[in-house]
Order: C-alpha cells, then structure tokens, then sequence
C-alpha cells in the first residue's frame, strides 16, 4: 500500500496508466471499426453468414486462447503487440454480438422503428443498423 502511495504522489506511474490506457482505447476502438461492420454484415445477408459463421464459431475461443497467450512473445514487448493481443481479444465477442444482435432482430421492431424514425428500407439495406442491435453490441464480455 505505501508503494502505491509513493507511486502515485510522486508520479511516476502517470506515465505508466497513460500508455497502458493509450493501448486499451486504440486496441478496442480498432476492434470495434472492425468487428462492429463485420457483424452487421454477417448478421444481416445470409450469404455471408453461411460463408463466415462456421469460421466464427469454430475461431472464436481458440484464436482468442492462443493468440492472447502467445502474442506479446511472439511481437515482443512494444505497443503495437498489446494494441494486437487487445484487438483479438475484444474482436470475436464484439462481432459475435454484432451479428447475433442483427440476427435475432424481430421484424416487428424494424416495422416499428420504420414507422417511428422515419427509416426507409433501402435505408436499412445500405447499412444503417435497427436501434435494437445496440445493446448486443454494447455487450462484451
């Protein structure tokens, strides 16, 4: 306890929190650009989701396992590779829920959201998510 008091009050760990909270954002904001996308284009053409899901699925907890636990020795010690192993962490739970958000959609609430915000089909179709992904997308484990 007193070590963290003397780190704190003397600053040194400032430095420190702002690098590692440098490398969260980045990893997770790159993940999320990424995954986010993915998801609703997964979840939305089932063309897709039958060329991708079976790789989703199968990937998902092995990639995650192994590539987590394995990158920092593989890209070394520097922020490109803890940007990296944040990204495969927060990648698959990000697209999983995108797409499971887009999947389970009923279509009384697109109706619904149709008639109240004024969203057109074709405005669907262009890649404008229903309101009722957000909270499967929010949800990351």
């Amino acid at each position: 306890m007193e070590a963290a008091i003397d780190l704190f009050s003397s600053g040194e760990i400032c430095n420190d929190l702002y690098i590692s909270g440098t490398e969260l954002v980045a990893g997770y904001l790159l993940s999320a650009a990424v995954a986010i996308p993915f998801g609703i284009m997964v979840g939305w053409y089932k063309k897709v989701s039958y060329i991708f899901d079976p790789f989703i699925n199968a990937d998902a907890t092995r990639l995650r396992a192994s590539c987590c636990r394995y990158g920092n020795y593989l890209a070394g010690n520097r922020i490109l590779s803890k940007v990296g192993i944040i990204f495969l962490g927060a990648v698959f739970p990000i697209l999983i829920n995108s797409r499971d958000g887009v999947k389970t959609t009923p279509l009384n609430l697109l109706n619904a959201a149709r008639q109240l915000w004024c969203f057109r089909m074709d405005d669907l179709q262009s890649g404008r998510s229903p309101p009722s992904t957000i909270p499967f997308i929010l949800q990351v484990v």
